[in-house]
């Protein structure tokens, strides 16, 4: 553990930029780890100590590191025993995500993927042309964007929520049921 914390420690002192059209731009990493054998003999026991110590990190700043030990806890995550992309894929029932400026779709689920008989995002996004105006029937769409221009919009068809994203400004998480007679 002592050789691998030596060459992190030299990555963060330096100071770590990207350019972009010609602008350099700052940025910082944050790092969480364990050690194998000593803190996990599987792939999944040493991701999720490594989850833990970056989680701990982050709860304390950013740009700096931590090795795992064994009284770090996950504080609200570590109940859960699953990570939020977990759920999101899993979740039974069809939801997706898309920015409210433009309509293109950010996120979909599996159950969304599967409904669609879509293989994989890439595929749901090729069928409806990445926005959602592609994803409604025409005839539907006006009450559908009307619905969702609420804070929260509720229909016999869907349920949505409008949020404001740092990164990708207005958001509406859109959650999709089954019309009465397919209950």
């Amino acid at each position: 553990m002592t050789e691998g914390r030596a060459i992190f420690k030299k990555l963060f002192r330096q100071k770590l930029t990207f350019s972009y059209q010609g602008k350099d731009y700052p940025y910082t990493i944050s790092l969480g780890f364990a050690v194998y054998p000593d803190q996990g003999a599987s792939r999944e026991e040493l991701l999720n100590k490594a989850d833990a110590a970056l989680y701990a990190v982050k709860m304390t700043g950013k740009g700096t590191m931590a090795g795992y030990h064994q009284d770090m806890v996950k504080e609200g995550r570590a109940q859960l025993g699953f990570n939020l992309r977990d759920l999101a894929v899993n979740l039974p029932g069809a939801f997706f995500i898309y920015r409210a400026d433009d309509g293109k779709i950010l996120f979909a689920n599996r159950e969304l993927l599967r409904i669609t008989e879509c293989s994989s995002m890439e595929v749901f996004i090729e069928f409806i042309g990445r926005e959602v105006k592609g994803f409604i029937a025409p005839e539907d769409y006006a009450e559908a964007v009307e619905s969702c221009d609420q804070l929260v919009g509720d229909s016999d068809d869907a349920v949505a929520h409008m949020v404001k994203n740092p990164y990708f400004g207005e958001i509406y998480y859109v959650i999709l049921s089954p019309k009465p007679d397919q209950k």
